[in-house]
Order: C-alpha cells, then sequence, then structure tokens
C-alpha cells in the first residue's frame, strides 16, 4: 500500500481553517489561531511539520491542501527508500 508525507508549513498558516472543514479527522483549530496537523512531528531540518498517511486517508488530507488559501499543505507521495528509513528513525 502506498504511503504519504503531509508536509505543513504551520507558520504560513493564516487560519483559514479550510483545511479543518475539508478534513476535520486530521486538522484541529489551535489557540493561538492557526490549524494544527494532528499527531504531527516537527522537522527542525525543513522547518516544516510532517504525518505519514496511507493511501485510505489521501483523499481527505488532499481535499485539506487543495482548499488551503495560501498552499501551506503539500503531500508527497513517500518512496519506499524513505519509508524504510523513516521507519528505522521512529
Amino acid at each position: 500500500m502506498a504511503r504519504y508525507k503531509v508536509i505543513y508549513d504551520r507558520d504560513g498558516c493564516i487560519g483559514a481553517f479550510a483545511c479543518a472543514a475539508a478534513a476535520p479527522d486530521f486538522w484541529k483549530y489551535d489557540e493561538d489561531g492557526k490549524a494544527t496537523l494532528e499527531a504531527a512531528t516537527y522537522n527542525p531540518e525543513t522547518k516544516r511539520w510532517e504525518l505519514l498517511i496511507d493511501e485510505k486517508d489521501l483523499s481527505e488530507n488532499q481535499a485539506a491542501a487543495d482548499v488551503c488559501p495560501v498552499q501551506v499543505i503539500v503531500i508527497e507521495k513517500v518512496e519506499e527508500q524513505e519509508e524504510e528509513k523513516g521507519e528505522v528513525g521512529e
């Protein structure tokens, strides 16, 4: 089964919360006025929040990325080598 990485630039978020409306299982309102990607981890190298998802969760998160007015949500397919590398580091 294919895996994907949701990459979120929280600093660029303007708090429109369209993502939370499109994918409420993953995107939540936060007290600071920005959206939070549930269960994501912060990558200090890229300064982005990242979450690995399965193919079954792709359409919901792609909808969130598509409706984001400032395009701070990107979804990339994870290559097998990268996925194995990530599992070793976890």
